[in-house]
């Protein structure tokens, strides 16, 4: 028979070594030289471990240090090659400052200049003169040029201010055709200094992302042009809701800048999370600069290459020391099989250790005394599994735990059941694991057994409180989100999830709202005209801001949804929606609709802050998230640190500190914390019992589907003189 690894080991001679957990426990006489060849054996593999990790680490520095270099010449090349597209640019434009455009057919010659110049520069949109009224006074694309004002931009209120040299916006989308643009300006001036206007060029940052591709670095990977401030004019990979923003976390770019017009860095990418490697630029006589990062996969790739193939030769090599080191201390490492019964008793905790023989019938049942049962464990003995397990006809866990048996194959956790003589059906849970002997032949079985009756029928009584909060929101006809006071998202029930749309994998507990109604908005959950979507997330967002509870309808392709944002005690936002598309076909239908969806959402903010139970929700970390009024009453002096937060435990022991909750006959503190802190993360429903100001409060404890956990509390006053001591 093949050796499955539950094989039991020989024992151990009188004057043997026990290895319980590989270790040499005892070594006498002539087993000293094996103690000798050990140590020995192993200094040298620690040895040659730490020497072969020094030299992978020092392989590793010198990747960082080439990565970095040739990072920053890349840099610098690809700020070169900006820097003479917009020196051309530049060129172009003092050049045509000085042409007359005093007349018509002035202006129609400059207009048909402008025109071929722009022809010939591939990344530029347009070539404009602005007049001193902020009126275009010529343009490459159209004579007449289009009479908008740009008295209003900053650019050119910053020239007419007297700023010199070529400023640039940052990217935006065009008002008259709707294109993404940088606008780069000049000031014009009147022979003698005045303000006369300015000259600019529409650059398209498409046209410089496309450049950029043509330098593709590898996967994960990208290149970036930059103002001083942080703000993204041009990228590849082209991400569209990133341009004209100032990039998140740009703050050691910006710090670099100050010090040195080159450099490199390692920073978390703002968009997806990852660490890269970074370079930069800085043009010259321009606010602008070429960023270029590298994925962490690139500059390590080939190092980890080289150090998997060194890590595992250094392996085979000390495989092989232990090998031969091991086959001249093995006749010396047996065990007594008295010692490996112990270890497979004393590897698992439960109520009863037994023994079953080569036929599956049990030999030895011992009972190890955790509590009363009216199981007759002993009755068992001289019978096999199936004459002690009750089974069910078809029972797939049976058939499976039986084949595991005749494959003679360790098992664990199998959940059964048996009779009691009184007639009572109770719950095992049964592992064990085979024993062999030196030729490999099956002796039978050992294993532990645990009654988990009470276990299984207190899970079963308390279900039904537990899930009751949960209950509530879940098979609501209304789509439930809350977000906390920061505008982050903390939880929401499937109706929600389900009318998201595609947008519903976007939340997840920290995303802000309004990133997630632009995700709905790109995706198309929410149909937008071309070129209004900003305005429809700036007019979103003020709703859900002001959260004044009033409702808004809203069509998506053809479905009304009512939306209110309601705020929350806490300082957070409700957001309720109710679907009322049939209801928009009649008059009188709709107002009773939104009577009904009224009296729903009262009704619910009832349940939360009115009810004569205490509600509480804490996060996956234990922090405080929202809780009603009645917990707050009910803190009493603590009610000072119940803010949204503070941790249970801290909230608890202050509780404890101030005299809120009585303590038992023990006298200790801590051990009332430490009984109410187990019944907490354990969060079973199972209630728990504190005594307050003459009541006995009853709490109870649910896990929430995000992690998180619902705490339930209800006072009742004390019947009886006896006080009754927290459990």
């Amino acid at each position: 028979m093949p050796d499955d690894g539950f094989r039991t080991p020989p024992p151990i001679p009188a004057s043997g070594v026990p290895t319980g957990s590989g270790l040499l426990v005892r070594v006498t006489g002539p087993h000293r030289i094996s103690r000798q060849l050990v140590t020995f054996g192993a200094v040298l593999i620690v040895g040659s471990l730490i020497a072969a990790a020094i030299l992978i680490w020092q392989a590793r520095g010198t990747a960082v240090r080439h990565a970095e270099r040739d990072l920053q010449r890349f840099a610098m090349v690809l700020g070169e090659q900006t820097l003479a597209v917009l020196q051309g640019m530049d060129f172009t434009l003092r050049g045509l400052a000085d042409d007359p455009r005093a007349t018509d057919e002035e202006r129609r010659a400059l207009h048909k200049e402008m025109r071929s110049l722009a022809a010939a520069m591939p990344h530029v949109q347009n070539l404009f003169i602005i007049g001193a009224d902020g009126r275009p006074i010529a343009s490459a694309r159209s004579h007449p040029p289009p009479q908008i004002s740009v008295d209003d931009r900053s650019y050119y209120k910053d020239h007419r201010a007297g700023a010199e040299g070529l400023l640039f916006t940052s990217a935006f989308r065009s008002r008259v055709d709707g294109r993404w643009s940088i606008i780069v300006n000049r000031r014009l001036e009147t022979p003698d200094g005045g303000f006369d206007g300015s000259i600019g060029a529409d650059i398209n940052p498409a046209y410089l992302a496309r450049f950029y591709a043509a330098f593709e670095l590898g996967p994960n990977s990208g290149i970036a042009l930059i103002d001083r401030q942080g703000t993204l004019l041009a990228r590849h990979p082209w991400l569209e809701s990133a341009l004209g923003r100032t990039i998140p976390g740009s703050e050691p770019i910006l710090a670099r800048f100050a010090k040195t017009p080159v450099g490199t860095f390692w920073a978390m990418s703002p968009f997806d999370g990852t660490r890269r490697l970074h370079a930069y630029a800085a043009l010259e006589a321009y606010p602008l600069a070429v960023v270029t990062y590298l994925d962490e996969e690139a500059v390590f790739g080939s190092w980890r290459q080289e150090a998997l193939i060194g890590g595992d030769a250094l392996l085979v090599a000390n495989l092989v020391i232990a090998t031969l080191i091991g086959v001249l201390v093995g006749q010396m490492r047996r065990r007594e099989a008295s010692e490996a019964r112990f270890r497979d008793f004393a590897g698992a905790a439960s109520d009863w250790y037994w023994e079953t023989d080569n036929n599956l019938r049990f030999t030895f049942v011992s009972r190890v005394g955790r509590g009363g049962t009216d199981v007759a464990v002993h009755d068992a003995v001289g019978r096999c599994f199936r004459e002690f397990v009750l089974t069910l006809p078809g029972d797939g866990n049976w058939h499976r735990f039986e084949e595991q048996l005749r494959g003679r194959q360790a098992f664990r956790d199998f959940l059964c059941l048996m009779r009691t003589p009184t007639g009572r059906v109770r719950h095992l849970n049964i592992s064990g694991q085979p024993r062999f002997d030196t030729d490999g032949r099956c002796l039978g079985y050992r294993g532990v057994a645990r009654d988990i009756t009470a276990e299984v029928e207190a899970r079963s009584a308390s279900a039904e409180a537990n899930m009751r909060f949960l209950h509530a929101i879940e098979n609501s006809n209304d789509g439930i989100a809350f977000w906390d006071a920061e505008d982050r998202f903390v939880l929401c029930n499937e109706r929600y999830r389900e009318k998201a749309g595609r947008s519903a994998r976007a939340l997840t507990p920290g995303i802000t709202f309004e990133r997630f109604y632009w995700e709905a908005i790109r995706l198309g959950d929410i149909p937008t005209e071309p070129g209004k979507a900003a305005e429809r997330l700036i007019e979103r967002m003020e709703r859900h801001r002001a959260a004044t509870g009033e409702p808004h309808e809203v069509e998506y392709d053809g479905e009304w949804r009512l939306i209110r944002d309601q705020r929350t005690p806490n300082g957070g936002t409700l957001t309720v929606f109710t679907d009322i598309t049939p209801l928009k076909m009649k008059d009188e239908q709709l107002r009773v609709a939104q009577d009904a969806v009224r009296r729903e959402q009262q009704r619910f903010m009832v349940a939360i802050d009115h009810s004569d139970d205490g509600f509480a929700l804490w996060d996956r970390e234990d922090r405080l998230v929202v809780c009603n009024e009645r917990y707050r009453e009910r803190a009493g002096p603590a009610r000072e640190v119940l803010v949204p937060g503070v941790p249970f435990e801290k909230f608890f022991r202050k509780a404890i500190q101030l005299g809120v909750f009585k303590i038992d006959e023990s006298g200790e503190a801590e051990l009332l914390v430490e009984r109410r802190l187990a019944m907490h993360r354990r969060a079973t429903g199972e209630p728990v019992e504190l005594i307050r100001d003459g009541h006995r409060a009853i709490e109870r404890d649910q896990r929430t589907p995000d992690g998180g956990c619902l705490t339930i509390a209800t006072d009742v006053l004390l019947t009886s003189a006896p006080e009754v001591a927290p459990r």
